[in-house]
């Protein structure tokens, strides 16, 4: 280690990196608090929806997908049944064996 490790640090004053977890976050919840509230009040000062925009855009790009999908492509249609023969090979080659 190196000397500046070493070191005692002055009173009141702890070494980075150093957690206490979960009891440390709620010694310091007001600064978490704030943190939360400046990030929140950043990220959504340019829309005008706010955080409700984190739900809205989701369900727009759903619908879009959905009716490009559906509508333009024609994926809506129903498929038809499909007859597995592969399955229905192996599952009669395995129950009984030809002779």
């Amino acid at each position: 280690m190196t000397e500046a490790a070493l070191r005692p640090l002055p009173e009141g004053m702890e070494r980075p990196g150093i957690a206490r977890g979960l009891s440390s976050i709620l010694a310091h919840r007001y600064l978490l608090t704030l943190l939360v509230r400046k990030e929140l009040r950043v990220r959504y000062q340019a829309s005008v929806l706010g955080l409700a925009w984190s739900y809205v855009k989701p369900g727009a790009q759903f619908a879009v997908f959905y009716f490009v999908m559906g509508g333009f492509l024609n994926l809506s249609r129903a498929l038809p049944p499909s007859r597995s023969s592969c399955s229905r090979a192996s599952s009669s080659s395995i129950s009984s064996p030809r002779s």
